[in-house]
C-alpha cells in the first residue's frame, strides 16, 4: 500500500513537472496586426498562453483586428495596453463594435493623462465601461519603473513616461516598454509614437532609474517596434542616436500606405525621410537590420523559441523567416 502511494506521488510529481516543462518550452509570440489605416495594433501571446492587447487602431480596423482575433481562436485577452489616447491607437478598443465589446477583457491599462489631456480616463468612462463584457474591467495607469505582471516568463518593463513628465506633445507622452523573454533573455522594445523628445530622454535621462538603472540600460534589443510609423518629423535623432543605442537584429514599421506624391506631399517627405533614414543605418555600414513594414509584409508575426531563436513569418512578401 504504502510503495502504490509512494508511485501514486511519484507519478504526480512527474506530470507536474512534465506539465511546468511544457508550459516553459512554448513559444512567445508577437503579432503585428495588418490595418487599414496608419495604426497600431499588436498581440501578444506568451510561453504560457497569456495574450496582451498593445493599442488597437482606429475605429475603422476594428473588424480587421477582431477576425484576426477570431482565426487564433482568442476569446478572453489578459491585458489591453494603450499606448496613448491617440485616434490611431485607442480607435478600435470603445464603442458598441471595439475590443471590449466583442472580447473578455481582464485589466486595461493607460496614461495618467489627466493633468494634459484626460483623454485616457474619459474614454474609459464614456467608451469602453458601458459597451464592455466585462463590466468589471478595471483602468490603471502606469509610469516608468511600473511592470505588467502577465507571464512568470515574461518581464514588462515600462520605461517611459516619467511621473513627472511635463511636456506639452502628446506622441512624447506615449508609452514606451520593454519585454524580456526571462528564459533566454531576448529583448523586445516598443515605442508607441515617441519623436525625438521622448528618444532623447530614453538615451539622456541620468535621475529616472529602473531597478537602480538608467533607462538608456534597457533600450538594447532584439526586436524593435519602430516608432511613430517611422514618421519622424525630419528628425536625424532616430538614425544618429535612437538607433545606435536600441541596435535591433529586426524591426517592425506598422505603416499602412506608402503616400504618394499627389496625396499629401508633407506626409511623402517625412515618410520618405524615415524610410531613408532606416536605410542609411542599415547599410552604412552594413548591419544586418532585417526590418518589416505591414504595408509591404501584410500580417507580420514574431516567434521567439526558448532557445532563443527569433523567426518571423508574414502573410505576403514573406521575408527573412
Amino acid at each position: 500500500m504504502r510503495q502504490l502511494t509512494a508511485l501514486k506521488v511519484t507519478l504526480i510529481l512527474l506530470f507536474q513537472v512534465i506539465a511546468i516543462a511544457a508550459l516553459c518550452a512554448d513559444d512567445f509570440k508577437i503579432h503585428f496586426i495588418q490595418t487599414e489605416n496608419q495604426a497600431d495594433a499588436i498581440l501578444v501571446q506568451s510561453p504560457g498562453g497569456k495574450t496582451m492587447l498593445i493599442d488597437a487602431g482606429t475605429s475603422g480596423d476594428c473588424v480587421i483586428i477582431i477576425n484576426y482575433l477570431n482565426t487564433l481562436g482568442i476569446t478572453n485577452i489578459d491585458v489591453v495596453y494603450n499606448t496613448h489616447a491617440h485616434g490611431d491607437h485607442i480607435g478600435g478598443m470603445g464603442g458598441a463594435t471595439g475590443i471590449f465589446a466583442n472580447f473578455n477583457v481582464d485589466k486595461f491599462y493607460g496614461l495618467d493623462d489627466k493633468d494634459m489631456f484626460n483623454y485616457t480616463p474619459q474614454y474609459y468612462t464614456n467608451q469602453i465601461l458601458p459597451y464592455s463584457l466585462n463590466p468589471a474591467v478595471t483602468f490603471d495607469t502606469l509610469h516608468l519603473g511600473d511592470e505588467i505582471l502577465l507571464d512568470q516568463e515574461l518581464e514588462i518593463l515600462v520605461l517611459w513616461p516619467a511621473t513627472n513628465y511635463t511636456g506639452s506633445d502628446y506622441n512624447n507622452y506615449s508609452s514606451t516598454c520593454l519585454v524580456t523573454y526571462k528564459t533566454n533573455g531576448k529583448r523586445f522594445l516598443f515605442t508607441a509614437d515617441a519623436l525625438y523628445g521622448e528618444q532623447k530622454k530614453l538615451i539622456t535621462d541620468k535621475t529616472s532609474l529602473i531597478k537602480g538603472l538608467t533607462i538608456s540600460n534597457y533600450l538594447k534589443c532584439d526586436v524593435l517596434k519602430y516608432p511613430h510609423h517611422l514618421l519622424q518629423n525630419q528628425n536625424p535623432y532616430f538614425s544618429t542616436n535612437f538607433l545606435l543605442v536600441t541596435s535591433p537584429q529586426f524591426a517592425v514599421a506598422p505603416v499602412a500606405t506608402i503616400v504618394k506624391p499627389s496625396q499629401d506631399p508633407d506626409w511623402r517627405s517625412n515618410q520618405w525621410d524615415g524610410l531613408q533614414q532606416v536605410y542609411n543605418y542599415t547599410w552604412s555600414p552594413p548591419r544586418g537590420l532585417k526590418s518589416f513594414l505591414n504595408v509591404k509584409n501584410g500580417h507580420i508575426v514574431c516567434t521567439c523559441t526558448p532557445e532563443g531563436l527569433i523567426s518571423f513569418a508574414c502573410s505576403s512578401n514573406n521575408l527573412y523567416s
